[in-house]
């Protein structure tokens, strides 16, 4: 099923949702986790975990009872080290997409709500395209489109260097 998600990318073209090719706006999905929905999931095939930060965590209403203590050493792009002591699983939806998912849970400022990586990417056979500014995946033997977040910031955070994007 994902071989026909996967060759169905060069249709993206019409189901792009920016008609300006030339940007370079990160990929942001609408979710719900734990039944609250949040603005920006950040799509990053980049990512080798999931992550969730400690505000997101606190937001949702999730019970600390759930943490699980898992020490996990995080390299950035720019050598910053984190290392995230606790992971939770907790029910995503993302458009037609419905699982548990884990987290590692992070204490850091980041502009995201939740980062979403490769381990969520691969498991619901999902195809990300930033280019276009949406999602593809097979639901149901039928091709589904998840759109990006149109506007991903409200007013009060303008000061996150990827506002600029939007």
């Amino acid at each position: 099923m994902a071989g026909k998600a996967i060759r169905n990318v060069a249709r993206q073209q019409e189901d792009a949702q920016t008609l300006n090719f030339s940007h370079n706006k990160p990929l942001y999905v609408e979710a719900k986790a734990n039944d609250l929905k949040f603005k920006r999931a950040l799509i990053d095939s980049g990512s080798s975990i999931n992550i969730m930060p400690w505000q997101t965590f606190k937001a949702a209403s999730i019970p600390e009872s759930r943490l699980i203590i898992q020490v996990t050493p995080l390299v950035t792009f720019a050598s910053n080290a984190y290392v995230t002591k606790r992971h939770v699983v907790v029910d995503l939806q993302v458009g037609p997409i419905r699982a548990p998912t884990k987290f590692h849970v992070i204490e850091a400022d980041v502009s995201y709500h939740l980062l979403l990586g490769r381990p969520w990417i691969h498991h619901n056979y999902v195809v990300p395209s930033t280019l276009h500014q949406c999602l593809k995946v097979i639901k149901g033997r039928k091709e589904v489109m998840i759109p990006a977040t149109k506007a991903p910031f409200s007013q009060e955070e303008v000061h996150w260097v990827e506002a600029e994007f939007f």
